[in-house]
């Protein structure tokens, strides 16, 4: 059968590889000074196989973001599943954890961030979109523990704001307490 039309590119190490390069670049040099002719040249492949796979920075950076969410909702998902108990504390704890267990991660997704607050309207518009369907993942992991999907919705949200003050906080080496000390003061 014959198709017409580009297709999206393979997913394969190569993919990967640009994946975690790029995020070990970005940590390191910040969104502004990682360049995609340094991440080719970093694992040795063309810039036209690095532009196969991504068609811009921003579709990279995307990607990361996308990646990063959907691998903290994903720890969410599992950890509410097999959770037995139904205490609040324990939910929150569950989520709270997934949220804040992998710090690397966190900082890139503040990297993110602040690319966005400083002017990339265009990436931040497709990383809303990408957030805002984690947040609806996550809303619907909690919503077995909740009276109504709006309930659901503001714990959600509470928990993700306190997961990225912690998260902050953990980066700038303020915080007093680690995430699951948190949860140990938390009366739901």
């Amino acid at each position: 059968m014959l198709t017409t039309g580009k297709s999206a590119p393979p997913k394969e190490p190569t993919y990967d590889r640009i994946l975690a390069t790029a995020s070990a670049q970005i940590l390191k040099k910040g969104i502004r000074d990682t360049s995609l002719a340094d991440i080719a040249k970093s694992i040795k492949i063309s810039k036209g196989t690095l532009y196969y796979h991504f068609r811009s920075k921003d579709s990279l950076i995307e990607e990361i973001a996308r990646k990063n969410f959907e691998e903290a909702a994903e720890r969410i998902v599992l950890g509410l599943r097999d959770l037995k108990a139904k205490k609040g504390s324990d939910i929150v704890g569950v989520t709270l954890t997934a949220l804040t267990s992998e710090p690397q991660n966190a900082k890139l997704l503040h990297f993110i961030w602040l690319e966005i607050l400083t002017g990339n309207r265009k990436l931040g518009f497709k990383i809303i979109k990408i957030f805002q369907q984690t947040k609806d993942t996550i809303t619907t992991a909690l919503l077995p523990f909740c009276k109504t999907k709006e309930d659901a919705q503001l714990l959600s949200g509470m928990i993700i704001a306190l997961a990225e003050g912690i998260n902050l906080g953990d980066m700038l080496g303020t915080n007093e307490l680690e995430a699951s000390e948190v949860v140990k003061f938390l009366k739901v």
